[in-house]
């Protein structure tokens, strides 16, 4: 595959959060991300590696996959201050403990994304992060039954997807997200 080939494939899944209807996006990722390494073209490899991570992320398994996965995309995002994918490796890492019930680990690993946020200079891009971030922390603290935390952290969520550009197709899923765990928190 050629670097244009990649990016357009890497493109086509950009949008897809799910391995169903008979698609085998897992597949395809790992297939993209192994071209990419061949050629060297680091920023194939990223993309490939983080969607393969959202597809096990949502399927909740294989987080010992994403865990190894997020340490390649670390390394190669820091060799070239990939300070976006470099949070969102981390994110996908916090996500991965919180799932596999490592609540000291999770919460370290979004302290440790919160450092590397600044560097970030696309302002979409930041909510994303801060977004993610906070949603993992409402849900380490929900998980501790500790409402006055989980409140705080699900308003920090909401109000970051608030801040989400109009234009960002994620924006109302978040902004229902927030309502959704600030309502569960307060019943």
């Amino acid at each position: 595959m050629t670097i244009k080939e990649i990016d357009s494939t890497n493109l086509s899944v950009k949008k897809v959060f799910f391995d169903n209807e008979g698609k085998n996006y897992t597949a395809l990722c790992t297939e993209i991300y192994y071209q990419a390494k061949n050629i060297g073209y680091k920023k194939g490899q990223i993309e490939a590696l983080l969607k393969l991570e959202v597809l096990r992320l949502n399927a909740r398994k294989e987080y010992d996959k994403v865990i190894k996965s997020t340490r390649e995309v670390e390394n190669l995002a820091t060799s070239g201050d990939d300070y976006y994918s470099l949070c969102m490796a981390r994110i996908h890492r916090a996500s991965a403990y919180l799932y596999l019930g490592l609540f000291d680990e999770s919460k370290k690993m979004v302290l440790e994304t919160f450092k590397s946020v600044s560097l970030v200079k696309n302002k979409s891009q930041k909510h994303n992060i801060n977004v993610n971030a906070y949603f993992i922390l409402g849900s380490i603290y929900d998980e501790f039954e500790d409402v006055e935390k989980c409140i705080y952290y699900d308003k920090k969520m909401y109000a970051e997807a608030v801040q989400m550009s109009i234009n960002d197709p994620n924006k109302d899923l978040w902004m229902l997200n927030g309502s959704r765990s600030l309502a569960r928190a307060y019943h």
